[in-house]
């Protein structure tokens, strides 16, 4: 058993010891705080805005499927924007054209395979009575490039650490953009996921011009 007089002794080795261990994990853990001057997901979401919200002409080639309950089927498609007007073709898996829908935001126009050639006002509507599932066109405008769309009320986004939005939740639709594709120094959405009541869509951007 220790004297009493060694007790102070080694209290205080001990103490000097665990001082020292102390100071030699504060050097050996980095600095986990942001470098100052750095922007947040926020800021830079702002800035992606201004810079997006300009590009109004694309052509995009890829793949859409389309499941409601138990019946689904999958096209490609090929989609053509100029200013105010949009020209989307959808094809079978063997290459032909199944649908081509086509307007702006004040008329839309749908041929079909089967030779009808339907106008209407409503895209939504109109893909819904004659196709049996619909895509929100004029919010897809803004989506499409990773944009919320401006003329309707946003009840939840995330955005990941570039500022690029994760998911939304806007005009009824639950948007999920899984994965960035990037071009000419910018990125777009490559793989989307939407859900609308009980629809469920999965758009895929292979190509964007």
């Amino acid at each position: 058993m220790l004297s009493p007089r060694y007790r102070p002794y080694l209290a205080g080795k001990s103490f000097l010891l665990i001082l020292v261990v102390l100071v030699l994990y504060g050097c050996a853990t980095p600095d986990r705080r942001p470098e100052l001057g750095s922007k947040l997901p926020s800021e830079l979401a702002i800035e992606r805005k201004a810079s997006y919200e300009s590009i109004n002409e694309w052509k995009i080639r890829g793949r859409i499927g389309v499941q409601r309950g138990d019946d689904g089927f999958s096209a490609g498609f090929k989609w053509l924007q100029e200013g105010d007007t949009f020209d989307i073709k959808l094809f079978d898996p063997l290459g032909r054209q199944v649908a081509w829908l086509r307007g702006d935001d004040r008329n839309v126009s749908l041929d079909t395979a089967k030779g009808d050639k339907i106008k209407a006002q409503d895209p939504e509507k109109m893909l819904l009575q004659h196709l049996g599932w619909t895509l929100p066109i004029r919010s897809l405008l803004y989506w499409v490039k990773g944009l919320p769309d401006p003329t309707s009320i946003v009840w939840q986004e995330e955005y990941d650490e570039q500022g690029r939005i994760r998911l939304i939740r806007q005009a009824d639709w639950n948007v999920q953009f899984v994965k960035y594709l990037n071009k000419d120094n910018k990125s777009f959405p490559k793989l989307t996921r939407l859900e609308h009541q009980d629809f469920k869509l999965k758009l895929l951007v292979q190509d964007w011009q």
